[in-house]
């Protein structure tokens, strides 16, 4: 939860802890692993919302991709290329390609990015 007791409500991927940050993970069906275009493993986080994330620290980029459930997120990559094969350890190199995606949140992936709620049968 927030401060003001909103529940956070996340996107449906895991980043590097570290910048240059990279997603490392997208859940399968997640906001994040849906949207057109794609995003990828390796591609290269640069602003959410309109704010640059090279300077931010790990934390702070998570509350600009948190919100409330519903809510639509706009994250800017620029896109990796893979050099190697699926099975094997890849290197990304980062190509001069960018896109925007506009994600809703969903309660489905609660903070931090990547934990999938699992709802009880």
């Amino acid at each position: 939860e927030s401060a003001s007791g909103q529940e956070l409500c996340g996107i449906g991927l895991s980043i590097s802890r570290e910048p240059p940050y990279r997603i490392r993970h997208l859940i399968p069906f997640s906001p994040a692993a849906s949207c057109t275009p794609p995003l990828s493993s390796g591609d290269l986080l640069i602003s959410i919302n309109g704010e640059p994330v090279a300077n931010c620290s790990w934390d702070e980029v998570q509350q600009l991709a948190l919100g409330a459930h519903g809510s639509l997120v706009k994250v800017r990559v620029r896109k990796a290329v893979v050099h190697g094969q699926k099975d094997t350890k890849e290197e990304c190199t980062v190509s001069k390609e960018e896109c925007t995606v506009s994600l809703r949140r969903s309660r489905d992936y609660l903070p931090p990015f990547a934990v999938r709620v699992r709802k009880a049968v």
